[in-house]
């Protein structure tokens, strides 16, 4: 599959991965044609690209660590829980504990599968997919880290309701402490996940906010949350604007000053670099598209080329590596 642009989809593309409305119902299900007026639709939404199989690649399984079922329900769980926030109702406590515990079970029955998907969001719900996918991304650097089953939940409720704040505020710099206040009144919810909430944006050099930390008094927790929290938004930019995970991985892998670096360690393992799709050239000049990333071996792609289809397992050629990211359209069947 490959990620398209609305402007270069055509009715001879086909829907790779389904396409959900900002009330989570599919807009598009895979294998759908994408015609003029679900074009429109999907722009009226604010879906600016999607996922469209490739005949080059063929049938490629969806890999990603977290069904879409469980996926889709706890962006609306998500939802529920910001409209809640917002009306200064009590929250859904219940359901958010058991979205956050259905994803940790899918990350732990899928163990060692990587991340390698862009979401497509709708704008109008950007902040709970946000939510979903920093959870995810958290969940995994805690598993990573060797966490036991009670901190690995407790870094996926906190993560999950990292922004909650922002029901209470549109100001960036208050959203923290109105997020761990509000926690707080959950017995449900631990200290140390509402405290995820509050310093997200703290760094160890001090140079975060709200209160300017430093050192050990920033939470690992914490420290979890803000790199899943700013490669998501890297990679899932809201104004439609993103870079690719390569980039956004050797920007957190550039994070030293502001970050255990475990952490990074960990958050990194979990990211393929060269997702599935990705045209690439590697050191000798062959070009072509990742087809499969080993299992803790994100570096080593499997590489179909574009002139011969022959298929390079990097890790059988110890001399070949990918040099860099290229657009490009496939010659051969």
């Amino acid at each position: 599959m490959k990620m398209l642009s609305l402007f270069e989809l055509s009715e001879a593309h086909k829907i790779a991965r389904p396409i959900y409305a900002p009330d989570q119902s599919i807009l598009l299900n895979r294998g759908a044609s994408v015609k003029l007026a679900y074009k429109n639709r999907l722009e009226a939404f604010g879906i600016l690209s999607v996922y469209v199989e490739d005949e080059f690649l063929g049938t490629i399984e969806d890999i990603d660590p977290v069904s879409d079922v469980v996926r889709q329900g706890a962006t609306r769980i998500v939802q529920k829980a910001f409209d809640l926030a917002a009306a200064k109702k009590p929250l859904n406590i219940d359901e958010l504990v058991r979205v956050a515990n259905q994803i940790t079970d899918d990350l732990l029955a899928n163990r060692g599968c990587m991340v390698q998907f862009t979401d497509i969001r709708s704008s109008g719900a950007y902040r709970y997919a946000h939510s979903v996918n920093v959870c995810i991304l958290a969940t995994l650097t805690a598993i990573g880290l060797g966490y036991d089953m009670l901190r690995v939940k407790q870094v996926a409720i906190g993560s999950l309701l990292h922004d909650i704040g922002y029901a209470l505020t549109d100001n960036p710099l208050d959203h923290p402490m109105e997020g761990f206040n509000l926690l707080r009144r959950y017995p449900m919810v631990h200290t140390l996940s509402a405290a995820i909430a509050v310093q997200h944006h703290e760094r160890i050099d001090g140079a975060g906010f709200p209160r300017n930390l430093k050192g050990d008094a920033v939470h690992e927790y914490a420290q979890i949350c803000a790199l899943a929290d700013m490669y998501d938004h890297l990679t899932n930019a809201e104004d439609g604007e993103h870079v690719l995970p390569h980039y956004a991985l050797e920007k957190i892998m550039s994070e030293y000053n502001g970050y255990d670096q475990k952490i990074i360690t960990a958050f990194v393992r979990n990211i393929a670099p060269y997702p599935v799709g990705t045209s690439v050239r590697l050191n000798d000049g062959q070009e072509g598209k990742v087809i499969a990333v080993p299992k803790g071996l994100p570096l080593r792609p499997v590489v179909k080329l574009f002139e011969t289809s022959e298929l390079i397992h990097l890790l059988d050629h110890s001399t070949l590596f990918v040099t860099e990211v290229i657009e490009k359209i496939p010659v051969a069947k």
